[in-house]
């Protein structure tokens, strides 16, 4: 449901070449059979037409399938171009323009595309593909008529595909260029493969060995860095690292070169495809790598976030058990606050009769001294007691003379009247006196004469 498919051809002469696989989700490629009556890949025999006619008729219509044509340089041709510096909108315009002098062919009869190479400042190089629309057409009308015209996504010569098949068999090829020689019937072609791309392709008869000498002289004069060992194409494969992700499961190029047609899809490389489609040159975009890491950044914030998330909950569910404990330790506690605070209470009551028990003995002195010296008819109702002073409220005759008496005892000082005197219609006065206690009165109680009056 998820798997994409891919389905290569290569149709060349007398012969049918395809090669199918799948790509997973997370871009895993295994070989896979196009439908249930035939192998992941095969080479069929017979006319060309006739052959794919007859595989196409019986291939289901897929949405998910991706078709890719290789198609031998007999039917195809490649030209090589210069041009100035200028942005690639106006170098696509500026090549469409000059078709008329790059292509032997009228510019209205051809398919084309172009693949942009490295260049200095001032200019860039580039490679025309073209063919013949009769030729392309062929094949196209044939796929659109048996309902798989939607999914040919690129038509494009073998030689290409397999250049880019050199980045990995030969990894030194992405740095220094490289010479692969491509027998295809009568022709072969001689290919300079140079930081991971093609940069040269001419073809000769087969069999003219002087020829192939000079194509092969003058491309280690354009190329200096060239490779001496010309290694044949379709033998590529034979020094593919055997735990390739991909290209160890393809088929040796000798017996099906449909690998070829896939090798763009499968590399991630520029898809040249003569089909009428638009030029589209391959350009740096930024966003292309933006737009990944964007989403990296916001899938790892995601769970960043679920991992806070749960770290939360957990803390949230410790803070909770927590408010259990302090809640049962109050309800612990609670009880022993209580007795904490009686036992302070009775403390504090503890040192108040203390500090009673201490001050007893001065205020009995003070009594039996006050009883000693009031006269007759003398009589006091209350008394307060607190910090060495006495207040006493009473009643007598002379109010007065009381002062004066308590006045000459040794034991009393500051004795005064407190507040009016009250004189009633029974002729006694009723007043209240304040006095302090000397310091050095004697604490002994059995010293102390007795009162002879009544204190209240």
């Amino acid at each position: 449901m998820f798997k994409k498919k891919l389905l290569g051809f290569y149709c060349a002469g007398e012969t049918v070449e395809y090669l199918s696989m799948t790509k997973s989700l997370f871009g895993h490629y295994a070989l896979a059979p196009p439908a249930s009556q035939y192998a992941p890949f095969d080479r069929l025999r017979g006319n060309v037409f006739d052959q794919l006619r007859l595989f196409l008729e019986q291939l289901p219509q897929d949405s998910g399938r991706e078709i890719y044509l290789a198609l031998p340089r007999s039917l195809l041709f490649i030209r090589e171009m210069t041009l100035p510096a200028m942005p690639m909108e106006d170098a696509i315009a500026s090549i469409e323009n000059s078709l008329v002098i790059h292509s032997h062919l009228p510019p209205g009869e051809i398919y084309y595309d172009v693949l942009v190479l490295n260049g200095g400042d001032d200019a860039f190089s580039a490679l025309l593909f073209y063919a013949s629309k009769k030729e392309i057409d062929a094949y196209l009308t044939l796929f659109d008529e048996l309902g798989h015209g939607r999914a040919v996504r690129a038509v494009l010569p073998l030689s290409y595909g397999i250049s880019l098949l050199t980045t990995v068999a030969h990894p030194s090829w992405k740095t220094k260029a490289g010479c692969l020689r491509l027998a295809q019937g009568a022709v072969a072609e001689f290919l300079v493969v140079k930081d991971g791309k093609l940069h040269a392709s001419l073809t000769s008869p087969k069999d003219l060995g002087d020829e192939n000498e000079m194509i092969l002289t003058a491309l280690a004069d354009r190329f200096p860095d060239l490779d001496p060992a010309v290694m044949n194409a379709l033998a590529l494969f034979d020094d593919v690292p055997s735990d390739h992700a991909v290209v160890k499961r393809f088929p040796p190029l000798s017996l099906n070169r449909a690998s070829a047609a896939l090798a763009p899809v499968l590399l991630g490389a520029q898809k040249i495809s003569l089909d009428g489609t638009p030029v589209k040159i391959n350009i740096f975009h930024p966003l292309k790598f933006i737009l990944p890491i964007f989403c990296l950044i916001i899938l790892a914030l995601y769970f960043v976030t679920i991992a806070e998330q749960k770290n939360l909950e957990e803390i949230t569910a410790s803070l909770d058990q927590v408010k259990i404990q302090v809640a049962d330790l109050e309800s612990t506690l609670e009880p022993m606050e209580t007795r904490i605070a009686k036992m302070a209470k009775a403390s504090k009551f503890k040192e108040d009769v203390e500090q009673f028990m201490l001050s007893r003995p001065e205020l009995y002195t003070a009594l039996n001294e006050i009883a000693s010296l009031i006269p007759e008819g003398t009589w006091f109702s209350n008394l307060t007691f607190a910090d060495s002073e006495m207040t006493l409220r009473g009643r007598g005759e002379d109010a007065l003379k009381v002062i004066e008496l308590l006045r000459s005892s040794p034991l009393f000082n500051e004795v005064k009247l407190k507040g009016s005197v009250n004189r009633r219609k029974a002729g006694d006065e009723h007043f209240t006196v304040t006095l302090g206690l000397r310091s050095s009165i004697s604490t002994d109680p059995q010293g102390a004469p007795e009162a002879e009056g009544v204190v209240k």
